[in-house]
């Protein structure tokens, strides 16, 4: 039966794709590091000001949930967002997005060692099964502009173990607070991060000089990708655990895929087709 986790985590994963194109957009005009910058504080204004008019009557930060959460972010918004985007930078998104999402295995594994939540078979196979159809679809040659394709692989990799990391910090920091502020006290401190050593290359004021087009782009990207996208992986988190919620999220390069070929001319062949169709099936078995 799907309830409001299941769910929860196939829009996750359809805010994940939307803003996979946006980002590659924005990268155009500018280098990884800004861009990274750029989106979280942009989901970062967009998340508190979604609380202020929900919960505008609790914003306390329990300590434990702050430091979780913040670590978790950190993970996975400092070190894994400049890592994805370096992916992005040097490969199409078709096949970044497939790699980015194998972080389900090492999800899994870390989720029953530290958390000790139970994996039934069906998740394991599911998992198995997607990440499988996942490797078909990164072995498809993109057909977009890519600068070195290995290059590429190797920093999404490098992203998606990180990624892993910062889900079950963040899974921990979410037995404190619930999913929606959980989303947003997740950003300050990465966002401070981003900012003091994008200043002490650039200067202070240089975050203030970037291109605009680009600068709207990602910021569009960062609050549907790690603001709405975060919130929704969240209730899933809560709700089914944390290797059903990033198994079912990992469906991402189902919806990225339709929308690359619609926005950036990427195409979609019969290796494509049959590695969505495996992530399809890795998913029924999930759910």
């Amino acid at each position: 039966m799907i309830g409001i986790g299941e769910i929860s985590a196939l829009m996750a994963a359809l805010f994940w794709s939307i803003a996979a194109v946006l980002y590659k957009m924005g990268l155009k005009d500018m280098k990884p590091f800004p861009a990274v910058m750029v989106r979280t504080t942009a989901a970062m204004g967009f998340m508190f000001m979604l609380n202020i008019v929900l919960h505008r009557y609790d914003l306390t930060i329990p300590l434990m949930a702050f430091l979780f959460l913040s670590l978790g972010g950190l993970l996975r918004l400092l070190l894994g967002g400049y890592l994805y985007f370096r992916g992005l930078e040097y490969a199409s998104v078709s096949r970044v997005l497939p790699m980015i999402f194998t972080f389900p295995i090492f999800t899994m594994v870390l989720s029953r060692l530290i958390l000790k939540e139970t994996i039934g078979p069906g998740v394991v196979m599911g998992t198995i099964l997607i990440v499988s159809g996942i490797l078909i679809l990164s072995r498809e040659k993109a057909s977009g502009s890519e600068k070195d394709p290995k290059l590429g692989i190797l920093f999404t990799l490098m992203a998606a173990v990180c990624y892993a990391l910062s889900i079950i910090a963040s899974r921990a920091g979410l037995y404190y607070v619930e999913p929606l502020w959980g989303a947003f006290i997740s950003l300050p401190i990465p966002v401070m991060a981003m900012y003091a050593l994008f200043s002490m290359d650039k200067g202070p004021a240089a975050a203030f000089k970037l291109d605009k087009r680009s600068s709207v782009l990602l910021a569009l990207g960062g609050i549907f990708g790690m603001g709405l996208g975060s919130y929704m992986f969240f209730v899933s988190l809560t709700n089914i655990g944390t290797a059903q919620a990033t198994s079912l999220g990992s469906v991402t390069p189902l919806f990225s895929s339709i929308l690359a070929v619609k926005f950036l001319g990427e195409r979609v062949t019969s290796q494509l087709l049959l590695g969505i169709l495996v992530t399809i099936a890795g998913v029924g078995l999930v759910i």
